[in-house]
């Protein structure tokens, strides 16, 4: 399992955004030294808290000041955005650096802006699932057909290689987990969905694919030597996380069906009491136990929230996250990349 860092480019210490980026391109060089594996990038548009309209620049960016962490999208959204788009950055990333990529897939999510921004935001769960043959196509080398017309479109530039970097799918509809069995994708899981779910889709996948999929997993992170310290300032994250996400979602006229275990959705489900299936929270050698398990479940890719929006303290957690990481590798005798 290899262990990331997500980044939402949030820190309300900081409001200047310019600041913001600085910042938090100081913590992925941060993240390397300490020996992370990943620094996984979202994607969200009218986001004043999130600002990564187009995570791929910031990723062409970070690569140049980086050696040998990798960078993932977690996840661009391929429910909104065309297709030959997609394609096409992933392309450019791999042409910039070889093995250091890897793609989430998304149809995004369900924001007051994102329907201001695209017209068919109501239907991005069905574009997404057919947006896919093209893509996956496209990343084999293989032309498609546009529009009607007679000449397939082929994707440039096309690097040797591409048909292995890494893609995963976030979703847990059915008809999804069926294009992604199918296309040999993996699947990624958000930092607030249940782990029951979480499994149920795994299960889904592995009914229809016959094998696991590689997963990659979200969850925030909170390392401190009294456990109940740790969840509470991991909570006080998860409040001010909600009150933005609500913010962003307010006046909305979504159509997904709600959760059919519960009335509640996501984030809006975690008290106190149950923060632990969310967030990884407590001394470091109860958070590595927590590690081996989810590697045990078949996680193949962890990347992590410090709970905090405050730079000083993200690096104190960060340095915690190495300490983990390091004590993990050796025991499970994974290498990061040179």
């Amino acid at each position: 399992m290899k262990i990331g860092l997500i980044l939402h480019v949030d820190a309300d210490d900081i409001p200047d955004v310019t600041r913001r980026y600085q910042e938090q391109l100081s913590l992925v060089e941060y993240a390397e030294a300490v020996g992370i594996d990943c620094v996984w990038l979202t994607e969200h548009h009218g986001q004043p808290d999130s600002p990564t309209p187009r995570p791929e620049l910031f990723i062409a960016h970070a690569l140049a000041r980086t050696q040998r962490i990798a960078f993932g999208t977690a996840a661009l959204l391929l429910g909104q955005r065309d297709a030959l788009d997609i394609a096409e950055i992933i392309a450019m990333l791999w042409v910039l650096a070889p093995q250091r990529i890897k793609i989430g897939l998304a149809k995004g999510g369900p924001f007051l802006a994102h329907q201001n921004i695209w017209q068919a935001n109501e239907i991005r769960g069905e574009r997404l699932i057919s947006s896919l043959p093209a893509l996956h196509d496209w990343l084999e080398g293989k032309g498609v057909v546009l529009h009607d017309k007679r000449q397939p479109v082929y994707l440039t530039p096309y690097p040797q290689g591409l048909a292995t970097v890494p893609l995963y799918l976030a979703t847990r509809d059915p008809l999804a987990i069926a294009q992604a069995a199918r296309w040999h994708m993996g699947l990624m899981a958000a930092q607030f969905w249940q782990q029951a779910r979480v499994a149920e889709s795994v299960q889904t996948y592995q009914r229809m694919a016959g094998h696991a999929p590689n997963l990659m997993l979200v969850r925030g992170i909170y390392v401190h030597e009294q456990i109940d310290i740790a969840r509470a300032r991991a909570f006080e994250q998860v409040q001010r996380v909600r009150a933005r996400k609500a913010e962003a979602k307010q006046d909305n006229k979504t159509t997904d069906a709600p959760e059919p275990d519960s009335s509640k959705r996501g984030i809006d489900r975690i008290t106190l009491d149950n923060i632990d299936e969310f967030v990884l929270v407590g001394p470091e050698s109860l958070i590595s136990e927590r590690m081996a398990a989810l590697a045990a479940i078949g996680v193949s890719d962890l990347a992590l929230n410090p709970m905090t929006d405050h730079t000083d303290e993200r690096r104190a957690q960060l340095d915690a996250i190495g300490r983990i990481a390091r004590s993990f590798n050796a025991a499970t005798g994974h290498v990061p990349a040179p």
